[in-house]
């Protein structure tokens, strides 16, 4: 698993390093704070800027949502490899809004989107943990409507346990294809790379790279580097 995220690293950070006209490279940090309701519920509230190299600050999105953690229905819940600190390392469902505008007077952009989420979560032992995440979202996009559907495939290996350190360290891969109904197709793939760095129970931040490959040549591929931090309240 090392070998292969830092293979990607290296892959990924080559593809930003070749960036011409067919890649665009973006920063898109962004800020979570999760509020915990109760053992399985929380709120989770999103802020995430996205910015260009060539522009600068390109566009804000805002969001809003809830989560509920739910018991497996099939293994058993004394499942010893799924650490279940937390409600949700089982079966998560999302459903909330976001809000997305730009900046740049030249070019307003407007979307609202509704969000709902269903993420089982599987143990492969030794090898890590699988998400699984299925997304549904119903768009707005300058008064248009379309819906998509993403599919997003994480595979996250513990390192570092935070009851041996105090910290914590999952590097993590993924992939996510969008099925839009604007085009009737798959219009782009995202992969992401990347770690979690737990440095306290209520302290996260998470550097990572993105590539998104957009299979419409007119519209450029992006390279982005990111970095989120988390807030479990």
């Amino acid at each position: 698993m090392q070998r292969f995220v830092l293979w990607l690293v290296f892959t990924l950070f080559t593809i930003g390093a070749q960036a011409n006209d067919s890649i665009a490279t973006e920063f898109w940090p962004g800020i979570d704070v999760f509020y915990r309701t109760s053992y399985t519920s929380r709120l989770v509230f999103n802020v995430a800027p996205t910015t260009e190299r060539a522009r600068g600050l390109k566009d804000i999105q805002v969001g809003a949502n809830i989560e509920f953690g739910l018991a497996p229905f099939i293994r058993a819940k004394s499942d010893s490899s799924l650490l279940d600190n937390f409600g949700f390392n089982y079966l998560r469902v999302r459903v909330g809004a976001r809000y997305f505008f730009g900046v740049d007077p030249d070019s307003p952009y407007q979307e609202w989107r509704v969000l709902a989420e269903v993420t089982p979560v599987y143990p492969l032992g030794s090898f890590g943990t699988v998400y699984l995440r299925n997304r549904g979202e119903l768009r707005w996009v300058g008064g248009v409507f379309s819906a998509r559907f993403r599919p997003r495939l994480l595979i996250e290996k513990l390192i570092i346990p935070f009851e041996n350190s105090g910290m914590a360290f999952n590097p993590f891969v993924s992939v996510e294809p969008f099925f839009d109904t604007s085009v009737s197709g798959i219009p782009r793939i995202e992969y992401q790379v990347g770690v979690s760095c737990g440095l306290s129970s209520a302290f996260v931040i998470e550097p990572s790279v993105y590539f998104q490959a957009n299979a419409d040549p007119n519209i450029q591929s992006v390279f982005a580097p990111a970095l989120n931090v988390m807030f479990f309240l």
